[in-house]
């Protein structure tokens, strides 16, 4: 039986998610990730690389407390951060990560491969007209 937390418990999926979501949104709005996660989808799921994963793990946990502490980005870069935490708090693990598998980056990459986050926020804008 896998074990599934609930809404706003914090585990390393739920940053995971949290980072991709940061990392696509600011894609999409900057033609840029935040983070310099090389970010790979496998076998309908996602993840970094491991050593990546775990440094989100440290300090992601800090971000997603609300703690003021994330150093080194610009206004628009935290209000993005503001905006996914604001929506992923009220989620489940299970809704963040369906949520997560209806990116445009998830649903329109093969298995095993890197999602260039910003080259698929240009494809999503150029194929449904995106405007911000």
């Amino acid at each position: 039986m896998h074990y599934y937390a609930t809404r706003g418990e914090i585990t390393v999926e739920r940053i995971l998610f949290t980072f991709y979501l940061v990392d696509w949104k600011s894609s999409l709005i900057g033609d840029k990730q935040i983070s310099t996660v090389n970010w790979r989808k496998f076998n309908e799921s996602f993840l970094s690389s491991l050593s990546e994963s775990l440094e989100l793990a440290k300090i992601g946990k800090k971000v997603y407390k609300f703690e003021k502490e994330i150093k080194n980005i610009t206004p628009k870069e935290k209000a993005i951060v503001d905006e996914i935490l604001s929506i992923t708090s009220k989620l489940t693990e299970i809704e963040m990560m369906k949520l997560v598998m209806s990116t445009f980056p998830m649903t329109s990459s093969k298995e095993d491969v890197d999602l260039d986050l910003s080259n698929k926020a240009q494809e999503y804008k150029d194929e449904y007209d995106y405007i911000q």
